[in-house]
């Protein structure tokens, strides 16, 4: 994994990479990792889809939801990442250390953050996308909960200030602060 990887703290101590550009190509890649401090040990994986800017977020029930990002990307043609842009997630189970697919979230998104909430939810916010049915590309001022019980996310409320490339924390009173 490189540059717009995700590394995200598993329940047990483990620590799980995802994606990035790969240092070799500069494309967007599978590669997943999981890094165990107690043993010093690391075993390679591979997920589902290559992306690249995506979130990833250890939810209540200790599986770990992975969103969005790009599958495509290259320096000479920056519009070129718009292209690239997915609705898919897929789930990270930490017991079988394999990847899942998980359900389409309701827009392409990618350099988006992504938040577990105290409520075991997790928030997708913000990041670029492609406005629907013109596919247009523009900086998102939505975000949604990503609800794991029901396997499904939400209905999108906007916030003033479209972002991207931010940063998100909860809050000890259940509120995302987007900076």
């Amino acid at each position: 994994a490189g540059l717009f990887s995700q590394t995200t703290a598993l329940a047990d101590g483990r620590i799980l990479f995802t994606g990035g550009l790969d240092l070799t190509t500069g494309q967007p890649t599978t590669a997943a990792a999981v890094y165990d401090p107690a043993t010093q040990t690391t075993t390679t994986l591979a997920m589902a889809q290559a992306r690249a800017g995506h979130g990833a977020s250890l939810m209540g029930n200790g599986r770990v939801l992975i969103t969005g990002g790009s599958n495509a990307f290259t320096l000479t043609n920056p519009l070129g990442l718009f292209t690239g842009l997915q609705v898919s997630s897929e789930f990270f189970d930490p017991v079988t250390n394999t990847f899942l697919a998980g359900p389409n979230m309701l827009e392409a998104r990618a350099f988006h953050t992504s938040t577990s909430t105290t409520s075991g939810q997790v928030l997708i916010a913000g990041g670029i996308t492609l406005i629907p049915f013109i596919n247009l590309p523009t900086v998102s001022a939505t975000a949604y909960r990503f609800n794991p019980t029901s396997n499904s996310f939400g209905i999108p409320a906007t916030f003033s200030g479209a972002r991207f490339l931010h940063t998100a924390v909860q809050q000890p009173n259940n509120k995302v602060l987007l900076v």
